[in-house]
């Protein structure tokens, strides 16, 4: 049973179709990609998953339980984490107190106790200070625990919004364009991140990216999405090099195709299984499987 599962999503503003009959699955423990040109209905479909959207046709299934008609905090409540394009952050306020705020739903107490600080509510704050550390010593930003986030670079601030998502205890993270912003260097980190988050907590991951070599090197599947359509799905390696993927992006026909649509990359059952199987044997037995990145990889690298 896929972890994640839309099914034949579309949606419709007025007369413009955003998503146009979308169905991808995400398993468990996979790190999955979702490609495409600006204003390929990336971004749209995550809002469906998430709730911000209702859909007008199709399903959408979280482990197992009918999600489309839940709003997006019951959502949110079965573990369904989400960053955005746009920084989601509490500006004026530090990236602990950010990372504090994002644990609201389980802090335990009224609002109002809160606003007049009730003795009730110190140990809980003790408790979500202490959840928040541990995640920035994770992701590697506990130098700017105490710092407010007004002051810091931008790419500082994707890898905040990233550790305030984290803070939910999410079980599936949706991260739109994680690499926006950052340098070839902290793309390198973040990718680092993410496979430990897969590996070590044991994280399902679905992520929009135009950064090319972070998806391929992190991703176990990548769907690629255009007008609105799922263009192909696959492996990285043949989704990267398959000629309509490279129109997409780059414009124009890819030579030698004759007017013939390119045929999906093939292969994706049998992959996407073996690494479900390694990743349950590792948990099993207390280790962690190696997911280096295939070598002998083009960097072609649309849309940087």
């Amino acid at each position: 049973m896929p972890f994640l599962d839309v099914r034949s999503v579309t949606k419709q503003f007025g007369g413009i179709v955003a998503n146009a009959d979308i169905t991808l699955t995400v398993g468990e423990w996979e790190i999955v990609g979702l490609i495409g040109p600006n204003g390929a209905g990336k971004t749209t479909l995550f809002n469906c998953i998430t709730g911000v959207y209702p859909v007008n046709r199709g399903q959408i299934y979280f482990q197992g339980k009918n999600i489309t008609k839940l709003k997006t905090h019951e959502r949110a409540a079965l573990g369904i984490g989400r960053s955005f394009q746009n920084l989601g952050l509490v500006r004026g306020t530090t990236v602990l107190q950010n990372l504090v705020t994002a644990q609201h739903m389980t802090a335990g107490y009224s609002v109002i106790e809160g606003m007049v600080g009730a003795p009730s509510t110190f140990a809980v704050e003790k408790e979500l200070a202490y959840k928040a550390d541990g995640i920035l010593e994770f992701i590697g930003l506990s130098e700017f625990r105490d710092q407010v986030i007004d002051d810091l670079p931008y790419g500082v601030l994707k890898n905040v919004e990233l550790g305030a998502v984290l803070a939910t205890d999410p079980q599936l993270l949706l991260l739109d364009e994680p690499s926006s912003g950052l340098s070839p260097t902290e793309s390198d980190q973040l990718g680092d991140i993410l496979l430990r988050l897969r590996e070590e907590i044991g994280v399902t991951i679905l992520m929009i990216e135009h950064h090319v070599p972070l998806v391929v090197r992190v991703c176990d599947y990548i769907y690629v999405l255009n007008f609105g359509t799922l263009l192909t799905e696959g492996l990285p390696k043949a989704v990267q090099s398959h000629p309509e993927v490279i129109a997409a992006y780059l414009g124009g026909e890819p030579a030698g195709r004759n007017g013939a649509k390119a045929p999906k990359a093939a292969g994706k059952a049998p992959a996407r299984t073996a690494k479900g199987k390694a990743k349950t044997a590792a948990q099993t037995a207390g280790t962690t499987p190696d997911y280096e990145s295939p070598e002998g990889q083009s960097q072609y690298v649309p849309y940087e």
